[in-house]
């Protein structure tokens, strides 16, 4: 009811900047404890929900997706939202702008986004140093996940540095972590999706990260025997698992002119 009242002023508004407001608000709740506890009454899953997977107990199997609190601004509010856990980032060493703006695109008629974001975050360091803020006060009762990438600007054959400085600054704050080697936005990405190069990240993540559970993110357009080779190499690299799948990729299909990635939204209106 609330979003559908909103929804007219929110469209009016470029996309990235609705974003930011949304994220805004959802700061300024997850400063308010008490109003966050409150929220969460009403939009609490039943109890029948919840799961365990890798050794987390997750309230319920319905989670915030990397890519929305890409700075790890608001996990309160998530909690507070309903979600079952959140997945904060993606996050790289360095801080990095991302891609030029504009970036973000609406298809109302697809009831859908378009994104070439290019991990545009804080940095490690400075993500690491918010979480400290919030882990002194505690982080919300549920996991949070902490998905991981690489700088633009890192060569791949030193893309595996990139993800462990990351993984051995962030990991204290996370219940698991993502080796997000799959955007299409960061250039020479996939390359990582190699057998060879998944089985480096994952074991460097490893070795910063301890025993926190760690899974793949995996591209949409992977398939047959290039598929089973990667996921052979990820287990035998101690994958936990995977999340299948990153958002697809939109170069070179002419109904969607604008490149960067598919975001599918089910909605009503």
């Amino acid at each position: 009811m609330f979003y559908r009242l909103i929804r007219p002023l929110l469209f009016h508004m470029e996309p990235e900047r609705a974003h930011r407001l949304a994220l805004s608000i959802a700061n300024y709740l997850g400063h308010h404890r008490r109003l966050a506890t409150i929220i969460r009454r009403f939009v609490a899953c039943p109890r029948q929900l919840s799961t365990r997977v890798c050794g987390i107990d997750f309230p319920n199997p319905i989670g915030l997706a990397a890519g929305f609190d890409k700075n790890a601004e608001a996990p309160w509010a998530w909690w507070a939202c309903g979600f079952g856990f959140a997945e904060l980032g993606t996050i790289t060493p360095r801080a990095q702008a991302g891609q030029p703006q504009p970036r973000l695109f609406r298809l109302p008629h697809m009831g859908a986004l378009v994104n070439r974001m290019g991990f545009n975050n804080d940095g490690a360091n400075s993500i690491a140093r918010r979480l400290t803020l919030s882990a002194g006060d505690l982080l919300p009762p549920m996991p949070i996940g902490i998905s991981l990438g690489k700088n633009a600007t890192t060569p791949i054959e030193a893309a595996a540095e990139d993800y462990a400085q990351a993984a051995e600054r962030l990991a204290p704050y996370a219940d698991f972590l993502v080796i997000n080697v799959s955007s299409p936005n960061t250039p020479g990405l996939r390359e990582l999706q190699s057998p060879a190069f998944i089985a480096r990240v994952l074991d460097v993540v490893r070795q910063a990260s301890g025993a926190k559970p760690i899974f793949v993110k995996l591209a949409r357009e992977l398939d047959g025997v290039e598929l089973d080779s990667v996921v052979d190499a990820c287990l035998e690299a101690y994958a936990s698992g995977f999340i299948a799948t990153n958002t697809l990729a939109t170069e070179g299909r002419s109904e969607l002119p604008l490149g960067g990635l598919l975001i599918g939204v089910k909605s009503k209106s």
